[in-house]
């Protein structure tokens, strides 16, 4: 019997993760009459663009997920201790997604969903600068693919 690879796994788990997240939101997506009588900012791309750029957003997403968990210190438990925070990180990312489109799309609740996003970027901005321990044994991109490097 053949078993499959460390990596085959790990690409396997994160794709159907980041795109569970996506299939998720989509189904909270509802484009009825409200979304399509909403006043559209000038700068709105065109509805056929979505589907391409969230798919290379997801597959981004999978990919930074395989980067987190791949990633190492200089021992075991410091690998753990990194692993943990880059994953909750991933999975607040996934939550947040997912929360955002529920509001905005599902409830239709715009100014919730602008909330859920300050909301988000205030627990964000503080990962910009991560701890001394993170900073000094990362490599060049384990944090740079969560825009946190």
């Amino acid at each position: 019997m053949k078993y499959l690879s460390r990596t085959t796994i790990e690409w396997a788990v994160a794709i159907g993760l980041a795109f569970g997240v996506a299939a998720t939101g989509g189904s909270l997506t509802v484009l009825d009459e409200w979304y399509y009588n909403l006043v559209q900012p000038w700068f709105k791309p065109p509805d056929l663009l979505f589907g391409p750029v969230w798919t290379v957003l997801f597959s981004l997403m999978a990919w930074s997920g395989v980067l987190a968990w791949r990633s190492e210190a200089s021992d075991p438990q410091a690998t753990a201790a990194r692993r943990s925070v880059l994953m909750r990180l991933w999975a607040f990312n996934a939550l947040t997604n997912v929360t955002w489109s529920y509001l905005y799309f599902y409830l239709q609740r715009p100014d919730w969903a602008v909330f859920e996003i300050c909301f988000a970027v205030a627990v964000y901005l503080p990962a910009h600068t991560p701890p001394k321990p993170l900073q000094q044994e990362s490599g060049p991109h384990a944090l740079a693919v969560f825009g946190l490097g």
